[in-house]
Protein backbone atom coordinates (compact mmCIF):
# COMPACT_ATOMS: atom_id res chain seq x y z
CA UNK A 1 0.00 0.00 0.00
CA UNK A 2 1.27 3.48 -1.02
CA UNK A 3 -0.54 7.10 0.14
CA UNK A 4 -1.99 7.59 -3.39
CA UNK A 5 -3.10 3.81 -4.10
CA UNK A 6 -6.59 2.59 -3.82
CA UNK A 7 -8.82 0.24 -4.78
CA UNK A 8 -12.02 -1.72 -4.57
CA UNK A 9 -13.09 -5.51 -5.26
CA UNK A 10 -16.90 -6.37 -5.41
CA UNK A 11 -18.37 -9.28 -5.83
CA UNK A 12 -21.93 -10.62 -5.62
CA UNK A 13 -20.67 -14.40 -4.98
CA UNK A 14 -17.74 -13.10 -2.27
CA UNK A 15 -15.31 -15.74 -1.01
CA UNK A 16 -16.23 -17.10 2.56
CA UNK A 17 -16.65 -16.38 5.50
CA UNK A 18 -18.86 -13.33 3.68
CA UNK A 19 -22.73 -13.64 2.56
CA UNK A 20 -23.99 -14.09 -1.44
CA UNK A 21 -25.02 -10.57 -2.17
CA UNK A 22 -28.83 -9.75 -2.11
CA UNK A 23 -31.02 -11.06 -5.20
CA UNK A 24 -31.74 -6.61 -5.25
CA UNK A 25 -27.69 -5.91 -5.89
CA UNK A 26 -25.99 -6.45 -8.77
CA UNK A 27 -24.98 -9.45 -9.95
CA UNK A 28 -21.32 -7.95 -10.85
CA UNK A 29 -17.93 -9.28 -10.36
CA UNK A 30 -15.04 -6.93 -10.78
CA UNK A 31 -11.83 -5.25 -9.29
CA UNK A 32 -10.59 -1.33 -9.66
CA UNK A 33 -7.21 -0.31 -9.12
CA UNK A 34 -5.53 3.25 -9.32
CA UNK A 35 -2.91 5.83 -8.49
CA UNK A 36 -2.90 9.46 -9.07
CA UNK A 37 -2.66 8.86 -12.69
CA UNK A 38 -3.69 5.79 -14.08
CA UNK A 39 -5.78 2.85 -12.90
CA UNK A 40 -7.05 -0.81 -14.15
CA UNK A 41 -10.42 -2.14 -14.51
CA UNK A 42 -10.50 -5.55 -14.26
CA UNK A 43 -14.27 -6.86 -14.91
CA UNK A 44 -15.05 -10.55 -14.77
CA UNK A 45 -17.33 -13.51 -14.21
CA UNK A 46 -15.45 -15.61 -11.59
CA UNK A 47 -17.27 -16.22 -8.27
CA UNK A 48 -15.38 -16.03 -4.80
CA UNK A 49 -12.02 -13.83 -7.01
CA UNK A 50 -10.00 -12.83 -5.66
CA UNK A 51 -10.13 -15.07 -2.63
CA UNK A 52 -7.62 -13.27 -0.49
CA UNK A 53 -4.25 -11.44 0.11
CA UNK A 54 -2.09 -14.77 0.21
CA UNK A 55 -0.78 -16.22 -3.13
CA UNK A 56 -2.04 -19.54 -2.00
CA UNK A 57 -5.37 -18.34 -1.80
CA UNK A 58 -5.64 -15.65 -4.00
CA UNK A 59 -7.25 -17.96 -7.22
CA UNK A 60 -10.34 -20.12 -5.59
CA UNK A 61 -10.57 -23.61 -5.82
CA UNK A 62 -13.99 -23.31 -7.35
CA UNK A 63 -12.72 -21.29 -9.82
CA UNK A 64 -11.01 -24.38 -11.36
CA UNK A 65 -14.22 -26.29 -13.07
CA UNK A 66 -16.07 -24.09 -15.32
CA UNK A 67 -15.07 -21.68 -18.03
CA UNK A 68 -14.36 -17.98 -16.84
CA UNK A 69 -14.24 -14.24 -18.76
CA UNK A 70 -12.01 -11.44 -17.89
CA UNK A 71 -11.47 -7.85 -19.20
CA UNK A 72 -8.89 -5.98 -18.09
CA UNK A 73 -8.29 -2.29 -19.52
CA UNK A 74 -5.56 0.40 -18.41
CA UNK A 75 -7.18 3.89 -18.25
CA UNK A 76 -6.47 7.04 -17.65
CA UNK A 77 -7.23 8.40 -14.05
CA UNK A 78 -9.64 11.01 -15.36
CA UNK A 79 -11.62 7.77 -17.19
CA UNK A 80 -12.70 6.45 -13.21
CA UNK A 81 -15.56 8.45 -13.19
CA UNK A 82 -17.41 7.41 -15.62
CA UNK A 83 -16.83 3.70 -14.79
CA UNK A 84 -17.80 4.75 -11.08
CA UNK A 85 -21.27 6.21 -12.38
CA UNK A 86 -21.54 3.19 -15.25
CA UNK A 87 -25.33 3.46 -15.35
CA UNK A 88 -25.53 4.77 -18.95
CA UNK A 89 -23.39 4.38 -22.31
CA UNK A 90 -19.83 5.86 -21.20
CA UNK A 91 -17.18 6.41 -24.00
CA UNK A 92 -13.75 5.28 -22.41
CA UNK A 93 -10.25 5.53 -24.27
CA UNK A 94 -7.37 3.12 -22.84
CA UNK A 95 -4.00 4.13 -22.26
CA UNK A 96 -3.14 2.23 -25.86
CA UNK A 97 -5.50 4.66 -27.67
CA UNK A 98 -8.21 1.87 -27.68
CA UNK A 99 -12.45 2.88 -27.19
CA UNK A 100 -14.48 1.09 -25.43
CA UNK A 101 -18.36 1.29 -24.03
CA UNK A 102 -19.95 0.47 -20.93
CA UNK A 103 -23.44 -0.09 -20.75
CA UNK A 104 -25.50 -1.17 -17.72
CA UNK A 105 -28.86 -1.47 -16.50
CA UNK A 106 -29.65 -1.48 -12.71
CA UNK A 107 -32.43 -3.57 -10.66
CA UNK A 108 -35.54 -1.22 -12.27
CA UNK A 109 -34.85 -2.09 -15.49
CA UNK A 110 -37.11 -4.91 -15.46
CA UNK A 111 -35.33 -6.36 -18.52
CA UNK A 112 -32.75 -8.52 -20.30
CA UNK A 113 -29.26 -6.72 -20.51
CA UNK A 114 -28.59 -8.74 -24.04
CA UNK A 115 -32.17 -8.32 -25.74
CA UNK A 116 -33.22 -5.11 -23.91
CA UNK A 117 -30.27 -3.30 -24.02
CA UNK A 118 -26.76 -4.31 -25.72
CA UNK A 119 -29.31 -5.44 -28.91
CA UNK A 120 -30.28 -1.73 -29.11
CA UNK A 121 -27.55 0.49 -28.45
CA UNK A 122 -25.01 -1.88 -30.75
CA UNK A 123 -27.44 -2.21 -33.69
CA UNK A 124 -26.90 -5.86 -34.53
CA UNK A 125 -28.12 -8.74 -34.02
CA UNK A 126 -25.45 -11.03 -31.22
CA UNK A 127 -24.66 -14.72 -30.53
CA UNK A 128 -25.05 -14.26 -26.64
CA UNK A 129 -23.22 -16.17 -24.23
CA UNK A 130 -24.04 -17.29 -20.51
CA UNK A 131 -23.93 -19.64 -17.74
CA UNK A 132 -25.94 -22.95 -18.98
CA UNK A 133 -26.75 -24.01 -15.59
CA UNK A 134 -30.13 -21.03 -14.72
CA UNK A 135 -33.27 -22.42 -13.59
CA UNK A 136 -35.47 -20.43 -15.87
CA UNK A 137 -33.08 -19.28 -19.10
CA UNK A 138 -34.47 -17.00 -21.77
CA UNK A 139 -34.43 -18.52 -25.01
CA UNK A 140 -33.14 -17.11 -28.42
CA UNK A 141 -35.16 -13.84 -29.33
CA UNK A 142 -36.18 -12.87 -32.87
CA UNK A 143 -39.00 -10.65 -32.15
CA UNK A 144 -37.10 -7.79 -31.81
CA UNK A 145 -35.22 -5.22 -33.59
CA UNK A 146 -32.02 -7.07 -33.88
CA UNK A 147 -31.89 -10.74 -32.55
CA UNK A 148 -30.11 -12.69 -29.95
CA UNK A 149 -29.36 -15.97 -30.52
CA UNK A 150 -28.26 -17.92 -27.30
CA UNK A 151 -24.66 -19.58 -27.59
CA UNK A 152 -25.03 -23.67 -26.83
CA UNK A 153 -21.69 -24.67 -27.72
CA UNK A 154 -17.95 -22.65 -27.41
CA UNK A 155 -15.46 -24.06 -29.61
CA UNK A 156 -11.69 -22.79 -28.39
CA UNK A 157 -9.06 -25.84 -29.02
CA UNK A 158 -12.45 -28.34 -27.99
CA UNK A 159 -15.96 -28.03 -28.61
CA UNK A 160 -17.57 -27.79 -24.86
CA UNK A 161 -21.38 -27.30 -23.99
CA UNK A 162 -22.05 -23.88 -21.76
CA UNK A 163 -22.76 -25.89 -18.75
CA UNK A 164 -19.10 -25.88 -17.99
CA UNK A 165 -18.55 -22.18 -18.63
CA UNK A 166 -19.48 -19.94 -16.37
CA UNK A 167 -18.43 -16.85 -18.80
CA UNK A 168 -20.56 -14.00 -19.94
CA UNK A 169 -20.04 -12.57 -23.19
CA UNK A 170 -21.99 -11.93 -26.65
CA UNK A 171 -20.55 -11.35 -29.84
CA UNK A 172 -22.17 -9.11 -33.25
CA UNK A 173 -23.57 -12.15 -35.90
CA UNK A 174 -22.37 -9.85 -38.59
CA UNK A 175 -18.92 -8.22 -38.97
CA UNK A 176 -20.13 -5.33 -40.34
CA UNK A 177 -20.68 -4.09 -37.15
CA UNK A 178 -17.60 -5.78 -35.08
CA UNK A 179 -18.87 -5.59 -31.29
CA UNK A 180 -17.89 -8.04 -29.04
CA UNK A 181 -18.83 -7.36 -24.89
CA UNK A 182 -17.63 -9.00 -21.99
CA UNK A 183 -20.74 -8.88 -19.67
CA UNK A 184 -21.36 -10.07 -15.77
CA UNK A 185 -25.37 -11.24 -16.21
CA UNK A 186 -26.57 -14.13 -17.71
CA UNK A 187 -29.74 -14.96 -20.07
CA UNK A 188 -32.17 -15.76 -17.08
CA UNK A 189 -35.57 -14.26 -16.19
CA UNK A 190 -34.27 -13.81 -12.25
CA UNK A 191 -31.49 -11.61 -13.93
CA UNK A 192 -33.90 -9.39 -15.37
CA UNK A 193 -34.50 -7.49 -11.63
CA UNK A 194 -30.44 -7.19 -10.99
CA UNK A 195 -27.76 -5.02 -11.89
CA UNK A 196 -25.10 -5.74 -14.18
CA UNK A 197 -23.75 -4.42 -17.27
CA UNK A 198 -20.49 -5.50 -20.02
CA UNK A 199 -17.98 -3.55 -21.42
CA UNK A 200 -17.49 -3.99 -25.41
CA UNK A 201 -14.88 -2.83 -28.53
CA UNK A 202 -15.37 -2.84 -31.75
CA UNK A 203 -12.13 -3.78 -32.15
CA UNK A 204 -12.45 -6.59 -35.10
CA UNK A 205 -9.15 -9.06 -33.69
CA UNK A 206 -11.87 -9.20 -30.54
CA UNK A 207 -14.85 -10.23 -32.61
CA UNK A 208 -12.74 -12.37 -34.37
CA UNK A 209 -11.71 -14.42 -31.83
CA UNK A 210 -14.69 -14.57 -30.49
CA UNK A 211 -17.15 -15.18 -33.21
CA UNK A 212 -14.91 -18.07 -33.99
CA UNK A 213 -16.09 -19.22 -31.10
CA UNK A 214 -19.67 -19.89 -31.45
CA UNK A 215 -19.86 -23.41 -32.41
CA UNK A 216 -23.46 -24.33 -32.31
CA UNK A 217 -26.27 -21.27 -31.33
CA UNK A 218 -30.25 -21.87 -30.24
CA UNK A 219 -32.70 -21.30 -32.89
CA UNK A 220 -35.10 -19.01 -31.82
CA UNK A 221 -38.78 -20.62 -31.15
CA UNK A 222 -41.59 -20.58 -33.67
Amino acid sequence: MTENFGFILYNDQPPDPNRMASASFGHSKGVVMMDGNTGVWLSHSTPKFPAGTKKTTFWPSSGNQNGQTFFCGTYEYSEFQNIAVQLMWHIMTSLAGNRFFSLAKYHRFGDDLYSGLLQKDLGTAIYAKSWGRMRNPLPSNCSIQHSVLNVKMVQLYDAFPITVDHSKWCVSVNISRPWTCIADMNRDRSQMSRGGGAVCTDLPAVWSAFSQAVYISEPCPP
